[in-house]
C-alpha cells in the first residue's frame, strides 16, 4: 500500500501547473454535468449534446490538438477520482461544455450492444474529428444516436 501511495504521489508531483489547471477545470465541469444530469431530462441533455456547431470550419481556434488531448486526459483522470459517479455520459457532457466555452465542440454518440448473457449495454462517447475526447468509440457498439444532421444508413 505504501508503494502504491508513493507511486501516486510521484505521478502527482510530476504534473505541470497546466496539468493541474486542466484537472481543476475537469472537476468543475464534471460537477456541473452531474448537477445538470440530476435536474434535466435526458432527452434534453442528449439533444443539446448532439447539436452541431454553427460553423465547424471556423471553430476550435482556441483549442489546439495538444489542448484537446490534455482536456481528454483531464476529464478521464478527474472522473476516476471525484467522489460521485462520472460515467461516460457525464464525461461527454463535461467535455462538450468545456469545448463549447472555448468555441469548439465535439460529435456526441450513443451506442448499444448485447453482452454475452444477452443484456443490453449502452455507451456514450465524444469525438472531435478522428480524436476520441471521451469514452473512445468501441466498434462493438452499434450507433444509436449520432450528431444531429448526420446521415443515417
Amino acid at each position: 500500500m505504501a508503494a502504491r501511495f508513493a507511486a501516486r504521489l510521484g505521478r502527482a508531483l510530476s504534473l505541470t501547473r497546466e496539468d493541474w489547471r486542466f484537472i481543476a477545470i475537469a472537476v468543475k465541469e464534471l460537477a456541473l454535468a452531474r448537477l445538470r444530469h440530476a435536474t434535466t431530462r435526458i432527452d434534453v441533455i442528449f439533444h443539446d449534446l448532439r447539436q452541431s456547431p454553427p460553423d465547424p470550419v471556423k471553430e476550435c481556434a482556441e483549442l489546439g490538438l495538444a489542448d484537446l488531448r490534455r482536456l481528454s486526459w483531464a476529464i478521464a483522470a478527474a472522473a476516476a477520482r471525484v467522489p460521485w459517479r462520472s460515467d461516460c455520459v457525464l464525461q461527454a457532457m463535461a467535455a462538450q461544455r468545456w469545448m463549447r466555452r472555448r468555441h469548439c465542440g465535439g460529435d456526441f454518440f450513443v451506442g448499444v450492444r448485447k453482452d454475452p448473457q444477452g443484456a443490453l449495454l449502452s455507451h456514450a462517447w465524444l469525438r472531435r474529428g478522428e480524436l476520441s475526447i471521451t469514452g473512445g468509440a468501441d466498434p462493438e457498439f452499434e450507433v444509436l444516436l449520432a450528431p444531429l444532421g448526420t446521415p443515417r444508413c
